[in-house]
């Protein structure tokens, strides 16, 4: 007759075999759980730390981005003075021949090389022009004045002839809108400025290089 196993001294083995495997159960169970909500803790982590070195990063790229816009504008500022500065010294430096020019002659017009320089860019038209028929009709204004277009440039029509400004003024514009060729230098188009035309293109023409020669 075979005998019960838990029936007996057996039966606490089998209970404490029991127990243990249920307590070794409860354990690995328990330690899956706690590793994983570890694990899901740690990734929880991860997630916000990535969050905020996205927020971090993304501040960084603006404000480098904000940094390098500012040195954009500051570079452009700089070029701009530049410009503006190479562009001062460049009209100083033509007014300064103008002046320089006229003043050999003892000219009156020496006193309005800024007013001719202006006027002259103002309309596109080449200053040694202007200087050049002055200097062909009124030996620089020294003839017969500044105040009159026919005195100064032997210009018969109607001008401004409010001021020895505005008459520089209205006659360069007059230049650049009937002599257009002129106005660049080509003195030889100016056939119909003077009769007869060859003896005042060729002095026009002398003063014109002259004028040029001297950086006006």
């Amino acid at each position: 007759m075979r005998r019960n196993p838990l029936r007996g001294p057996n039966w606490l083995i089998w209970l404490a075999i029991i127990v243990f495997i249920i307590v070794f159960l409860g354990m690995t169970y328990a330690k899956a759980a706690i590793d994983k909500a570890a694990e899901a803790d740690n990734i929880s982590r991860l997630k916000r730390l990535e969050q905020k070195f996205d927020k971090v990063l993304k501040k960084s790229e603006g404000e480098q981005q904000k940094l390098e816009e500012d040195n954009k504008k500051k570079q452009m500022t700089i070029d701009q003075l530049q410009q503006e500065n190479a562009r001062y010294r460049e009209e100083v430096g033509r007014i300064e021949a103008i002046r320089d020019y006229l003043a050999s002659y003892s000219s009156p017009l020496a006193d309005y090389a800024g007013p001719i320089y202006r006027a002259c860019k103002k309309h596109g038209v080449k200053p040694a022009v202007i200087l050049a028929i002055a200097g062909k009709e009124s030996t620089f204004g020294r003839a017969n004045g500044i105040a009159a277009a026919w005195a100064l440039f032997g210009w018969s029509g109607r001008l401004d002839e409010s001021s020895p400004e505005a008459l520089i003024d209205s006659y360069v514009r007059a230049i650049a809108n009937e002599y257009p060729r002129l106005a660049q230098g080509d003195i030889y188009s100016a056939t119909s400025y003077c009769v007869p035309p060859d003896d005042w293109m060729r002095a026009v023409s002398s003063f014109y290089n002259e004028a040029e020669a001297r950086g006006v």
